[in-house]
């Protein structure tokens, strides 16, 4: 649970339900061992049964028993956990000292070396984005010898 709590910034609330189903599930292996216990013990001596309504009900609630410790195992096998994330949509406010923003600026010195290194970088994107173009250069030299020539032929016919 802690570590699933690290993911978010802040953690308002943490909980963990759980049904412990030990209990239930002790009570009905127990009872279910009586009723098996008692049914042996009925085959083994030759009881007369008086009721038959009571025999079908017993061996009715020894089916229910064995559902129930079914469907414990189930819920047991096949537990989920629920995961709940948000986020509030809660604006922080920040008090600030002073309004004036131009008391927050960085130094002359320092803007001014900025701007060297921002107009060197413009100038190394310029020239990559030039040399993306490296194909316009043959195709511009071969358009140009053609023009040349087709003049050249013109002015020796002409």
């Amino acid at each position: 649970m802690n570590k699933v709590a690290q993911l978010g910034i802040r953690v308002n609330d943490q909980k963990i339900e759980v049904a412990d189903k030990t209990l239930d599930y002790l009570s009905t292996r127990l009872k279910l061992k009586n009723q098996n216990e008692l049914v042996d013990a009925q085959k083994k001596t030759t009881v007369n049964k008086k009721d038959p309504d009571n025999l079908l009900a017993f061996k009715n609630n020894m089916v229910d028993e064995q559902i129930n410790n079914r469907k414990i195992d189930d819920s047991v096998k096949l537990s989920t956990v629920v995961l709940v994330f948000y986020e509030t949509n809660a604006v922080s406010k920040r008090m600030m000292a002073d309004n004036n923003l131009a008391d927050y600026q960085q130094p002359f010195s320092k803007r001014f070396g900025m701007s060297f290194e921002t107009g060197w970088n413009v100038f190394v994107e310029v020239l990559i984005g030039i040399s993306n173009f490296w194909i316009l250069i043959p195709v511009g030299l071969v358009i140009w010898l053609a023009i040349r020539y087709f003049k050249r032929k013109a002015l020796v016919k002409g």
